[in-house]
């Protein structure tokens, strides 16, 4: 009789065990799922945290590049104001000096600020001769002082065809006409014929001198006295 019970318990406890260990199987795979699990978002994390790095590193070298790009902007644009005011300053102080007339004295010294320059220029033609001549020397006057300290700019020398043209030039049925014949001529000489027209060497070194000294002149004028006043 307890034989019998015995085998029935162990009949019905058989399936228990089978279920016991498939838990525990399942218990230790989703142990081992867990563990890889845990693995991988901690070398997820490790990830993110160096890529979070790289673009830290990208974004403050990002900001250095437009910082020095915004400091080289603005060192080409302070450069350039002063090459533009420098060059505005060169073009006053080599400003050439233009003769005055008598015509030009008279309005200035009968123009006020009552007599408008439209009132005064028609007197000029009221006046006589020996009038405007007296104006005309005072012009003269002005002029010689002047063209004393504004020099003029030294001529560049002519260069080979100029110098033939004017050597060569005829009174023709015009201007056009004989320069087409010249230009013809100009063609057939030969290079060493072309070469004697040329300044040489010698002429051009003394210009280049020559236009050292009066850009240095002027400028010192320019501080002096500024720009011609015409």
């Amino acid at each position: 009789m307890i034989s019998v019970k015995i085998a029935n318990f162990s009949r019905l406890a058989a399936p228990l065990g089978l279920y016991s260990a498939r838990s525990l199987t399942s218990a230790m795979a989703l142990r081992a799922a867990a563990t890889t699990n845990v693995q991988q978002i901690k070398q997820l994390k490790d990830k993110i945290k160096k890529e979070k790095a790289v673009l830290k590193d990208l974004t403050t070298r990002h900001k250095e590049t437009v910082k020095k790009h915004k400091l080289l902007q603005k060192d080409r644009e302070a450069k350039d104001k002063s090459k533009a005011k420098e060059k505005k300053l060169l073009e006053q102080a080599f400003k050439p000096y233009r003769s005055i007339s008598g015509f030009n004295v008279y309005v200035k010294e009968q123009v006020t600020p009552e007599r408008s320059f439209s009132e005064v220029a028609p007197l000029w033609n009221t006046l006589s001769d020996s009038e405007k001549q007296a104006y005309k020397r005072k012009a003269d006057e002005i002029n010689e002082r002047q063209l004393k300290i504004y020099t003029p700019k030294p001529k560049r020398p002519v260069n080979g065809y100029a110098s033939f043209i004017k050597e060569n030039w005829f009174d023709g049925d015009s201007n056009t006409s004989v320069m087409k014949e010249l230009s013809v001529q100009w063609k057939q000489l030969s290079e060493s014929e072309k070469n004697a027209y040329k300044p040489d060497a010698a002429t051009f070194d003394k210009y280049t001198r020559d236009l050292k000294a009066w850009k240095e002149h002027r400028l010192k004028v320019f501080r002096e006295h500024g720009a011609p006043q015409n």
